[in-house]
């Protein structure tokens, strides 16, 4: 099968969606795929998930949420523009690539740009935001905002998402990088504990 129309490596070994972030705005899922996946769950209709599933899924569970944030790297997975058309949820591309590291200065700065003017007018809704896995792309920004918006530690918002979107940054280098920029002293201190 070709690689554009593959299901992403090991994207049903995590869980279709988290839960909200300690006491942020962001729900962390994986990527959902559209309509030219399905012929591949041929033996596993249960982790279908779907922009559309997306929706409904959010909507049942009275999660509020008022935009997506897309972090793929691609524009294969779905149409973010045509599938959230019409939903009351704004769709936002935010292409980062996620091989080589973590996001970068820029990517940073335009995704908290993005959350600060959301939050400014949406104060009650929530983010749904994903990368392919909603692991480490996704927890690096939430982890990110967390600290320099509301005042975590990096350690404390690091288990926040962990706790939410199991299992959390499983990326060293993205951890590292965090404790890095924001930690101020808590890497030592970790360090010191391990």
């Amino acid at each position: 099968m070709p690689k554009k129309n593959r299901i992403p490596d090991n994207w049903d070994d995590v869980a279709k969606m988290g839960t909200l972030v300690g006491t942020s705005h962001f729900l962390p899922l994986r990527v959902p795929l559209d309509a030219k996946y399905l012929p591949q769950f041929h033996n596993k209709r249960e982790e279908i998930w779907t922009p559309k599933d997306f929706l409904e899924t959010q909507e049942a569970q009275n999660l509020n949420v008022k935009m997506i944030i897309d972090l793929t790297n691609t524009f294969k997975y779905y149409d973010g523009e045509r599938e959230f058309k019409d939903s009351g949820v704004e769709y936002v591309k935010l292409k980062i690539e996620g091989f080589n590291g973590p996001p970068d200065g820029r990517d940073v700065d335009q995704f908290m740009n993005i959350v600060d003017e959301f939050v400014a007018r949406e104060s009650e809704g929530n983010i749904a935001m994903h990368c392919t896995h909603g692991l480490n792309r996704t927890g690096y920004l939430v982890v990110t905002y967390m600290v320099e918006r509301l005042g975590y530690t990096v350690t404390d918002a690091l288990e926040a998402f962990k706790v939410a979107r199991p299992p959390g940054l499983i990326k060293h280098m993205y951890v590292e990088d965090l404790y890095k920029r924001l930690g101020e002293g808590e890497e030592s201190a970790r360090r010191e504990k391990e």
